[in-house]
């Protein structure tokens, strides 16, 4: 659970801080992998103290959804970290994909957007008492496919398993 999360954040967050071009459509695909791995450290330094703060304050042999004083903090970090979320993936998208590129990261950008709301809605749903959500925040790895092709693409750090 708590590699899958810090993943997710990571990933999530690391679309998030915008990276400065005059001319996003004329990126080469280094050039991309580039700003938007460099994207993705600036905002996994910023995401990172929130989740190591959560994890030092937790049994690191219990899971979240194991705990309900735990799964509650749990719930503040998603909650706390839940707009970056959103802007992130806002500002990959402004960077421009690299010409030939476009579609193959749209689609990336489209599943990580239904993979993070799969998430906060499974968050939801198991901070309103559902057993099942919570199995499901335990048992499934929401951004794995995700994070497999941000890899693949040369995105190692928006990718990144932990």
């Amino acid at each position: 659970m708590r590699t899958f999360t810090t993943t997710a954040v990571t990933l999530a967050l690391g679309l998030g801080v915008a990276a400065c071009s005059d001319d996003a459509a004329a990126l080469s695909r280094p050039d991309y992998v580039t700003q938007a791995n460099a994207i993705c450290t600036g905002a996994d330094g910023q995401i990172a103290p929130i989740w190591e703060e959560f994890w030092s304050s937790v049994d690191p042999a219990q899971s979240p959804t194991e705990n309900e004083e735990m799964f509650d903090r749990f719930v503040i970090v998603v909650d706390e970290t839940a707009s970056v979320w959103d802007d992130s993936l806002a500002a990959l998208r402004d960077l421009g994909e690299p010409e030939g590129d476009e579609a193959e990261l749209e689609r990336l950008f489209d599943d990580f957007e239904a993979a993070l709301a799969e998430f906060q809605s499974l968050v939801r749903a198991a901070a309103d008492g559902s057993e099942e959500a919570r199995l499901a925040l335990e048992d499934e790895d929401i951004f794995g496919d995700v994070n497999l092709r941000a890899r693949q693409y040369g995105l190692d750090v928006c990718g990144a398993e932990d």
